[in-house]
């Protein structure tokens, strides 16, 4: 609910925020304090080996059209 009043939760951390916009299953908060930078880094890093690797240019195969329906 937008302007509700949060405790975000995540690993061992936790943080007071305020919702500020939500659409669906996502919303954006707004922090009480500033996260440190490097929890934030520390949060993207953990996320990043739980949900593997991201796409990347490389990864994509050229000169191929994908069928039509």
């Amino acid at each position: 609910m937008i302007g509700m009043t949060a405790l975000l939760q995540w690993s061992s951390h936790e943080a007071f925020c305020k919702v500020m916009w939500a659409t669906g299953e996502m919303c954006g908060l707004a922090f009480d304090r500033p996260l440190k930078p490097w929890l934030v880094d520390e949060t993207v890093y953990e996320e990043a080996v739980r949900s593997g690797p991201i796409a990347a240019v490389t990864n994509i195969p050229l000169g191929q059209r994908r069928s039509r329906i």
